[in-house]
């Protein structure tokens, strides 16, 4: 199946949208069980995974005690996280691609 000129597009935009939210996409394989898996690369970034049972979830941290600050920074990776859901859950028209 050829890959379409769209379809390279839509994947260096969701790369990019990734990178600027903290994240790097290593493997986009748009017809398998889990499209795409990424890895947090920011300080403070959850990690997101998708799963056909639950669709795309962010882990959250263990009960432990953090300092305002900490706890910014933490929100602040949350809401990177949700962002990259939506970003995700939007995309449409991939093309495979595997980080070298």
């Amino acid at each position: 199946m050829e890959t379409t000129t769209l379809a390279k597009e839509n994947t260096t935009r969701l790369l990019h949208r990734a990178a600027a939210l903290g994240y790097r996409i290593d493997c986009i394989n748009p017809h398998g069980a889990c499209p795409i898996t990424c890895t947090p690369v920011a300080e403070c970034t959850p990690a997101v995974s998708y799963t056909p049972e639950t669709g795309w979830v962010c882990h959250t941290a263990s009960n432990e005690q953090v300092t305002v600050s900490e706890l910014e920074r933490i929100a602040e990776g949350y809401q990177r996280a949700a962002a990259l859901i939506t970003a995700f859950e939007a995309a449409t028209d991939l093309a495979p691609y595997t980080r070298p």
